[in-house]
């Protein structure tokens, strides 16, 4: 059994109606292992596995839990092999077979990595491009409080200015009041003489 990148591919969309069609079939009951669902079989072992190493798909790059746990189950259906063949009975071509699929799971590792590096690379470019459109639209905000900031300036200065010769017009006119009102108290002939 070889894990091509068809039978990935198959394992990614067609998960469901897979599981659907072993757990319709006696003796090949799937059942749930920390979260994984993989044939009854291969419980026993995983749970071995991560007695010993831990949750060894948790890190993984896959983000689906079914495609993680068709690919725990085959790895389980690699130890199974390996366990059931004698070492001096085992043909070249079953030892073959067996490291064509573990380097398949590499391969699928592999091409996994390479499309999380290139997502996170469309992302570091985005959030650059954003960085820089931030940067740009602050600079231009910044410039224009520079601008309203002289505006204000400008309009305090003139409004002082205003405001002082508003003082300047209030005086004299309070001085020509006072000399208006100095004039009409006196009689017509004041200073004549």
């Amino acid at each position: 059994m070889s894990l091509n990148f068809t039978r990935v591919a198959a394992l990614m969309t067609d998960y469901s109606s897979y599981a659907d069609k072993v757990e319709s079939k006696p003796g090949h009951l799937s059942v749930m292992v920390d979260g994984y669902r993989v044939k009854e079989e291969a419980a026993p072992i995983l749970q071995k596995i991560f007695l010993k190493y831990g949750d060894i798909a948790m890190n993984s790059s896959f983000s689906s839990v079914t495609f993680s746990s068709s690919l725990l189950e085959f790895v389980c259906d690699i130890y199974n092999k390996l366990e059931a063949t004698d070492f001096l009975s085992i043909t070249s071509t079953e030892l073959q077979s067996m490291i064509a699929e573990v380097k398949d799971l590499e391969s699928v590792k592999a091409n996994q990595l390479v499309q999380d590096s290139c997502i996170l690379k469309e992302a570091k470019t985005r959030n650059l491009v954003a960085m820089e459109t931030h940067k740009k639209e602050l600079e231009g905000l910044k410039e224009e409080l520079a601008t309203l900031q002289e505006r204000i300036h400008r309009k305090e200065v003139e409004r002082g200015i205003v405001h002082y010769e508003n003082e300047k017009i209030m005086q004299r006119f309070a001085d020509s009041k006072a000399k208006l009102n100095s004039y009409l108290k006196k009689s017509l002939v004041h200073d004549l003489l």
